[in-house]
């Protein structure tokens, strides 16, 4: 059967796993999770394999900078509570360069992708509990629509006739020897490119659009479509490829990481050059010229990958060659909320952005500010003073 891929949540027993004192050796549960996700080999036969003490200690502490928790080599708390999590379902070493030790690549490619940039998709079976076919349509189209923002590929709905990738909403045994096991079990699976990308949902679930509650259709799509196109897991938890399922989070939107893998495999986003025509472009507005005054206020990168420069009213956007056509624009313009001439700029591991002046700061994702900003820098900051000279992510 080709490897298939599955999003499930996994229930463990707390009393064996959260027992820090407990030796891996004795960890029955620890050692089922270690060689189903790939840490270990696994036993043939159903028979048992002497394993050294080394070798387990080698495993938890591979699987401890996979999941990017503290590397202590034992089942520790923070260990067995990253085993419980809700989780993808695939092994977490496929193929080849997943050892942390070795790869220099966070994201991790499964060896297989589409010859043609331009996919269809059908959904030829809906989700019983959600009524509103249009809405399930519209959070599918989004989840594909993460990935062909940042790449060349496209991604049509098509009703009838054949198509690249087939979603179903199923339940139980549906055919493909990865039978469903009811709410809370096993979530979702897809194929890689090689085997068909078919994307199939357990429809015992309580899929749910925009909600804390339920499993979140949109984010779960994004993620199995991943697989579809070619992407195993990464090992940067902040991913949408990581394997741990985070449940919903509003404005949810690709790690720098997804972004390098899918590129990886299909390149990045083909932008075609024109020559300009009257209004088909925003002119570079009158501004401070870089070329000739290089000192700047703040300079970061925002979570689309994005360059930006900072200096008195204006912003510019860099790219690969230099100055983004139609910059230096007003900062009011395009990032609604925040003022000119800024002290600093960073760009936080999780992807949000923020913007100091005096003592005020401001958060961002992307170009949209977060609700409830500005703020004191000596309330979100504590200990750091007004009037910053820089910040940066060390």
């Amino acid at each position: 059967m080709p490897p298939l891929l599955s999003l499930f949540l996994l229930v463990a027993s707390s009393s064996s796993l959260l027992a820090s004192a407990a030796s891996l050796e004795s960890s029955d549960m620890a050692m089922n999770y270690l060689e189903k996700f790939g840490y270990i080999a696994p036993t043939k036969n159903g028979t048992a394999a002497l394993r050294s003490q080394e070798a387990l200690v080698d495993a938890v502490k591979e699987f401890q900078r996979f999941a990017g928790i503290r590397v202590t080599g034992r089942v520790d708390n923070e260990t067995a509570a990253t085993m419980q999590l809700p989780r993808c379902g695939v092994r977490d070493k496929v193929g080849f360069g997943l050892d942390a030790r070795r790869r220099r690549r966070r994201y991790a490619l499964q060896g297989s992708k589409w010859a043609s940039n331009e996919l269809s998709y059908r959904i030829s079976k809906y989700p019983r509990r959600v009524k509103d076919r249009a809405a399930v349509d519209k959070e599918i189209a989004r989840a594909f629509k993460m990935w062909s923002d940042v790449s060349p590929l496209s991604f049509t709905h098509k009703k009838t006739g054949p198509v690249n990738i087939d979603i179903q909403f199923v339940r139980g045994e549906h055919g493909d020897g990865d039978p469903f096991n009811g709410p809370g079990g096993t979530l979702a699976h897809a194929f890689f490119p090689r085997y068909g990308g078919d994307a199939h949902f357990d429809d015992e679930e309580k899929w749910t659009i925009d909600e804390y509650t339920g499993v979140n259709l949109f984010q779960v799509a994004a993620h199995e479509f991943g697989h579809s196109l070619g992407l195993s897991h990464s090992d940067v938890r902040r991913s949408l490829m990581a394997p741990f399922y985070r449940g919903f989070e509003p404005g949810f939107q690709l790690d720098r990481d997804d972004i390098d893998g899918v590129q990886a495999l299909y390149g990045a986003v083909h932008r075609t050059t024109k020559t300009p025509s009257k209004g088909s472009r925003k002119p570079a507005q009158p501004g401070p010229d870089l070329c000739q005054d290089a000192a700047i206020d703040a300079a970061t990168r925002t979570e689309d990958g994005s360059s930006y420069v900072f200096k008195g009213d204006y912003y510019w956007k860099i790219d690969t060659d230099g100055i983004a056509d139609g910059y230096p624009r007003r900062i009011s313009d395009d990032w609604g909320g925040l003022p000119g001439h800024i002290d600093a700029a960073l760009t936080w591991s999780d992807g949000k952005t923020f913007f100091f002046k005096g003592g005020n700061y401001w958060r961002f994702r992307n170009k949209q500010m977060s609700k409830g900003y500005p703020q004191k820098i000596n309330v979100g900051f504590q200990g750091i003073p007004d009037n910053l000279d820089a910040a940066l992510v060390w």
